[in-house]
């Protein structure tokens, strides 16, 4: 990567977000954004967002919970790290950011990480250890879901030379994938039939023709992709929906427990609202909003 360049002010509407570089399961946590909106309005410095610039737009790398308080707060401009580059050098860069810095990466991000290097045409030719390095996993995890994922097994050895990153073939140089692999994703329990998208059958058709696959094969493996992409999706929508059932039942608890004398401690400006976020879990906004629930009721 090159020298980290100094930050400077952009539009914050000219900040594109992929969704390709928005590696986190859960995406946007609401917490975490009206924290950081509360902090700010406290005169907190947050450090500059990093974007990818490819000629024609900034592509969002790292900062979406700050990039989301930026705009909730009505900023025309925020400070960035500027790189010359594409989505994917935004999302090579994504997936290392997550284990540097701000929320911790859980499992499923480590693993939603390793599934996207492994599916991509350039990054699953790297070694099993070079991707499980850059996602913050062993190799045996990352060779463990290349089989779940119906690919080969790397028969690469990918190291650092003169300051590249190099990948060495340690198995037959130029050999294809056969068909029996191909075959094998076919008989997966996980190629449900599923309505391919032109872009989809194009990607098909271009990995028939670089690994030697049939099209049928082909078009199989990017169907079980698809489906498991969709899966996971309907997954992420239940525990979203699990987790504003909760919060729900959190505020209702909390409204039932609240004393007219706290309330009108907390109206005051007493620093009871902050307690008592920490007391239930949520943040300050949550309580307050609480409060002015009650209020409006007693009115």
């Amino acid at each position: 990567m090159e020298q980290q360049p100094k930050p400077k002010a952009i539009r914050l509407q000219d900040v594109f977000i992929d969704e390709r570089t928005q590696l986190r399961v859960d995406g946007l946590q609401e917490p975490v954004v009206v924290e950081y909106v509360e902090a700010m309005e406290n005169g907190a410095i947050f450090p500059a967002i990093v974007v990818y610039f490819d000629g024609t737009q900034h592509v969002l790398a790292d900062g979406f919970h700050r990039v989301e308080a930026y705009r909730r707060r009505g900023l025309e401009t925020v400070d960035a790290i500027v790189y010359t580059g594409t989505v994917r050098d935004a999302i090579e860069y994504a997936i290392g950011a997550n284990l540097r810095h701000g929320l911790r990466a859980t499992r499923a991000d480590k693993q939603h990480a390793v599934e996207t290097m492994l599916l991509d045409e350039v990054w699953t030719g790297w070694s099993d250890r070079e991707i499980g390095k850059k996602c913050g996993v062993d190799g045996k995890t990352v060779a463990s879901m290349r089989i779940k994922l119906g690919l080969e097994p790397s028969t690469t050895r990918t190291t650092m030379r003169a300051g590249r990153l190099v990948t060495i073939e340690t198995g037959n140089i130029g050999a294809k994938r056969s068909n029996t692999s191909a075959q094998a994703t076919a008989e997966s329990p996980q190629s449900a039939a599923v309505e391919l998208s032109d872009k989809d059958k194009a990607k098909a058709d271009a990995i028939a023709q670089l690994y030697g696959w049939s099209v049928e094969a082909a078009h199989t493996y990017i169907s079980c992709t698809v489906s498991k992409r969709e899966q996971d999706k309907q997954r992420r929508l239940e525990r979203k929906a699990e987790q504003d059932k909760q919060r729900q039942k959190v505020l209702r608890k909390m409204q039932r427990d609240l004393s007219d004398q706290t309330r009108k401690r907390i109206q005051s400006g007493f620093s009871e609202a902050t307690e008592l976020a920490k007391q239930y879990g949520v943040s300050t906004a949550v309580v307050l909003e609480v409060v002015q629930r009650v209020a409006d009721k007693k009115r």
